[in-house]
């Protein structure tokens, strides 16, 4: 596996990684330190030297093939990497998010829901409900998926998150139905 040669030998890599929140491929440049397994996941963890810091990437979204650099040793792992706490602020750590649902909708939420603690009712009709999970991207993807029903009302980093999925959905949307009415017009 490329992956593994490159770690043991302190090799840069290069992929293209697809981005969860948008679903964008991008060539990300990395200096691999370990490869690591948590919840149902596989992934990467190193120096991305495009973004200058530390990542954390899920090895499902590297799309096509790791390119290897040719110089051994290009690279020192820092002896104060903590694998566990890079991981752990992305997966594996339960979170708690506060969502304002319409009722009756979103019943997979709210059968894994508590009431909001000391929130009385909104002025909007929703419900706000606090929602256990593990993985920032996954559960944002639930989320997302609910499109207007469920509002993430806390934390800030789901909720960019949700509304980065809905954006780049609207835009799809936007395209897919330019496409006919661009034909119709070409051919009256």
């Amino acid at each position: 596996m490329p992956l593994l040669e490159a770690i043991s030998e302190r090799r840069d890599v290069s992929f293209r990684y697809r981005a969860a929140s948008t679903g964008q491929e991008l060539t990300r440049h990395v200096e691999p330190w370990r490869i690591a397994a948590r919840g149902s996941g596989w992934y990467l963890v190193g120096f991305d030297r495009g973004r200058g810091a530390p990542r954390v990437f899920r090895m499902s979204r590297i799309a096509g093939r790791v390119k290897v650099g040719s110089r051994p040793g290009a690279f020192d792992v820092p002896a104060e990497v903590d694998v566990d706490a890079m991981l752990g602020a992305r997966v594996g750590a339960v979170r708690r998010a506060r969502l304002a649902v319409v009722p009756e909708r979103a019943q997979a939420l709210r059968a894994r829901a508590t009431p909001a603690d000391g929130a009385g009712p909104r002025s909007d009709g929703r419900d706000l409900l606090d929602v256990e999970y593990r993985s920032l991207s996954a559960f944002a993807d639930e989320v997302a998926a609910y499109g207007q029903a469920v509002v993430v009302v806390e934390p800030d980093d789901l909720r960019a998150d949700v509304v980065r999925r809905l954006t780049a959905a609207s835009g799809l949307d936007a395209t897919a139905g330019a496409g006919p009415r661009e034909e119709e017009e070409h051919r009256g």
